[in-house]
C-alpha cells in the first residue's frame, strides 16, 4: 500500500515538472522567434 502511494505521489510529481519544463522550453523559443523576426 505504502509502494503505491510513493509511486503515484512520484508520478504526480514527475507529470508536474515536465509541465513546467515544457512551459519553459515554449516561452524560451518564443523568445528566439521575437530575436529572429
Amino acid at each position: 500500500m505504502k509502494r503505491t502511494t510513493t509511486t503515484i505521489a512520484l508520478i504526480l510529481l514527475w507529470t508536474a515538472g515536465l509541465s513546467v519544463l515544457l512551459k519553459a522550453i515554449l516561452s524560451f523559443l518564443k523568445k528566439c522567434v521575437k530575436k529572429t523576426l
